[in-house]
């Protein structure tokens, strides 16, 4: 909890916060999304079994 109070205070984000910013923006905003959907043909995960929900939620999002 001190660290998101941290974060707020400061205007900080982490890597988690872009992550889930991003899938709250693409889903708000349709043409956005449909924007990079059509930009990005194909996307290279490395790592994958490291990937969290909310990656996976962004990249299926991108992917159409």
């Amino acid at each position: 909890m001190l660290y998101e109070l941290e974060k707020i205070k400061n205007n900080y984000i982490d890597f988690d916060d872009m992550i889930m910013d991003c899938v709250s923006l693409l889903k708000k905003r349709p043409s956005i999304c449909r924007k990079y959907t059509e930009k990005f043909r194909y996307v290279l995960v490395d790592e994958s079994q490291d990937t969290n929900i909310a990656q996976i939620e962004f990249l299926k999002l991108i992917n159409g």
